[in-house]
């Protein structure tokens, strides 16, 4: 999840201490293997994380009537307000996912025996399992993908 370097250089990065206050945990509490933290800070992150993408409104739109239905009675502003408020957490996707079929399949080798080559089968399981693994649909996203699931940087 890079940003190319002008926006980097743009977008404010608040004070780690801040984001600890908010979780309610300090550094020292780093150095052990567990924390409790907020759980509204903690969704307040969450939310912030979902706003570094931008929501294709159109496709949001056909894939979630319901929300659909609250922008009708202006219970959220926009898709994207409604993806970072609340979406995101409940699993839904800001868009739909690029998916290379060849390379999932020479990637993931645990699913090769299961899925074989039917690309049906694989995007399936991509768009209902694969993704919410942490898996990646197409190697331009397995090094962001890997990082976020194994919990430190892997360089692509």
């Amino acid at each position: 999840m890079s940003l190319p370097s002008e926006q980097k250089k743009r977008r404010y990065l608040p004070p780690c201490t801040v984001i600890l206050q908010g979780l309610g945990i300090t550094r020292l509490d780093l150095d052990g293997d567990r924390v409790t933290v907020s759980t509204a800070y903690l969704r307040f992150l969450l939310g912030r994380i979902a706003g570094l993408v931008e929501v294709d409104e159109e496709w949001y739109r056909r894939r979630s009537p319901d929300v659909f239905g609250a922008k009708l009675a202006n219970e959220v502003p926009s898709y994207q307000v409604h993806f970072e408020m609340s979406g995101y957490m409940e699993g839904r996707l800001p868009y739909e996912m690029t998916f290379d079929g060849d390379w999932y399949f020479e990637t993931y080798k645990d699913l090769q025996n299961a899925l074989g080559r039917d690309f049906d089968a694989m995007i399936t399981h991509f768009r209902t399992t694969g993704y919410y693994e942490g898996r990646a649909g197409n190697a331009d996203d397995f090094a962001a993908a890997e990082s976020w699931r194994l919990g430190y940087m892997v360089l692509p």
